[in-house]
């Protein structure tokens, strides 16, 4: 019910005002949006790089895990443990970058 309201507002806005519908941002140029294809290609791969490094370090850190859980002998070392590997995987996953925005292709006129 909530969608065809909204549907029924907006085609009555549309009606009434188009111009106030229409987009206001302008299309990119194609050079930039090359420039911008090409930046946001290198920092794609920057990106895939840290992500697999962070893959290799949380790796070790489990293998670490799971040799020191298995010498734990008491459940406070076990709970070492653990929170050694939290704290390593969450070091690891605070070096990968956010991840990068895929530039708007122009619109073709």
């Amino acid at each position: 019910m909530k969608k065809i309201i909204a549907a029924l507002t907006f085609a009555l806005a549309l009606m009434l005002n188009p111009s106030a519908i229409a987009d206001t941002t302008p299309a990119p140029e194609k050079s930039a949006y090359k420039a911008e294809r090409s930046a946001f290609k290198s920092a794609m791969e920057t990106y895939k790089a840290a992500k697999q490094a962070a893959s290799a370090q949380i790796k070790a850190a489990k293998a670490s895990f799971l040799t020191a859980k298995e010498s734990a002998t008491t459940p406070e070392a076990l709970e070492e443990a653990k929170n050694a590997f939290k704290a390593a995987k969450a070091a690891a996953l605070a070096t990968v970058p956010a991840k990068p925005v895929k530039p708007v292709k122009p619109a073709r006129s």
